[in-house]
């Protein structure tokens, strides 16, 4: 008999979290685990992904984060659906997951922190902490946040039975970033055409540093006049981005393209992709973001800020490009030379799709997990 697994996030927006959720929905074994996906808010884009590889899926339709009609919702598909382990994604879903699963009697409850809790608003930071003991076992996707969180790290890699707590990093889905890689290009180019892209994906937060780049356009654009700045994401900072856009006068050459669901399709005309973090003070964000290594897996030159943990996957001028945090005018540097310098971007593409593929396979992440289920289970006798 198929164990059920009921993974639990806020919405389906494509976003590293939920395309986290996905790879794993995707290669986990199927002849053993049944997964069924149940999200708060209604942004659906990746909904259908889900649904093309035959997983149930449920939306609570939440109208803001205080709507008790999701609460309500979801004990009654606990109840009808009555899974065994209750996986939670995210703050939000790991804090309500946790109080219901235990309400309603879940046998196994396991929280995956994407990031680190001092990244969170106080209110959510204090609910979290008090509620993530309620969970039998905690995943986090980098070192950094382990460490956080416990005050001590162990890297998870199949080999013994779960912890309490441990660091299980992020898997990439190779198949769909080699499918999309070698196939004939399926966007329109055309207003593209004879532009050198540089592509930054990621919600747009202020930690996420896309001000950090915008800073460092004017510069690019000096020495690269074809180049051609690519923003993909949504969030509060996108009038801040739009204001910032039009008072360095590089509209022309920078587009907020929003929320897409073709993010590969995008990184395979693009020439480097960017991620210019920016935390002041302690370290708040993500670890290793996952389109660091999707960026990687595509073998382009992914240029990011130095962050924690972040040479688990970037090793400067090998398999990739560093910067210190908010310095624009040493990004601007490296995009110039790898823009001017196409054998040193191949070297360091080629190099950056071994590491990834080497350290970040989504089928592998998903095996782990499965490893992580089965003892789990047996320690519980569930």
């Amino acid at each position: 008999m198929k164990t059920k697994i009921l993974y639990l996030i806020n919405s389906l927006k494509s976003a590293g979290a939920e395309r986290v959720v996905l790879n794993i929905a995707k290669y986990i074994n199927k002849d053993k685990f049944e997964p069924i996906i149940t999200y708060f808010e209604p942004w659906h884009s990746l909904r259908k992904k889900f649904e093309d590889l035959g997983i149930l899926t449920y939306c609570l339709n939440i109208r803001n984060k205080l709507d008790p009609t999701g609460l309500l919702k979801l004990i009654h598909i606990l109840r009808r659906e009555k899974p065994k382990i209750l996986h939670t994604h995210l703050p939000y879903a790991g804090i309500i997951g946790r109080l219901i699963g235990r309400f309603v009697g879940i046998p196994c409850i396991i929280s995956t922190q994407h990031n680190v809790p001092t990244s969170f608003k106080r209110i959510t930071y204090l609910l979290d902490k008090v509620t993530l003991p309620m969970a039998d076992l905690v995943t986090c996707v980098s070192e950094g946040i382990e460490e956080q969180l416990f005050s001590s790290v162990y890297v998870f890699t199949g080999h013994e039975k779960y912890k309490k707590h441990l660091t299980l990093w992020n898997g990439i889905d190779f198949e769909e970033i080699d499918k999309i890689k070698n196939s004939p290009d399926n966007l329109n180019c055309k207003k593209w055409k004879h532009k050198r892209i540089v592509l930054m994906p990621g919600r747009l937060l202020k930690w996420k540093g896309q001000h950090i780049l915008l800073k460092a356009w004017p510069e690019v654009k000096k020495k690269i006049k074809n180049a051609c700045l690519l923003i993909v994401g949504d969030g509060p900072e996108k009038n801040n981005l739009r204001q910032m856009i039009q008072d360095l006068a590089i509209s022309e050459s920078v587009r907020l393209l929003g929320e897409r669901t073709d993010i590969y399709s995008l990184m395979k005309i693009a020439e480097v992709v960017v991620t210019p973090y920016y935390y002041k003070g302690l370290f708040h964000g993500e670890g290793v973001g996952l389109v660091v290594l999707e960026g990687m897996a595509m073998g382009k030159v992914v240029i990011s800020s130095k962050v924690p943990n972040i040479e688990k996957a970037i090793e400067h001028r090998i398999t990739g490009l560093l910067f210190p945090q908010g310095d624009y005018k040493t990004l601007a540097g490296l995009i110039i030379e790898v823009l001017e310098n196409s054998e040193f971007a191949k070297f360091i593409g080629r190099n950056a799709r071994k590491r990834a593929k080497e350290r970040f396979d989504a089928k592998v992440m998903a095996y782990r997990y499965e490893i992580l289920y089965k003892s789990i289970l047996e320690e519980k006798n569930a």
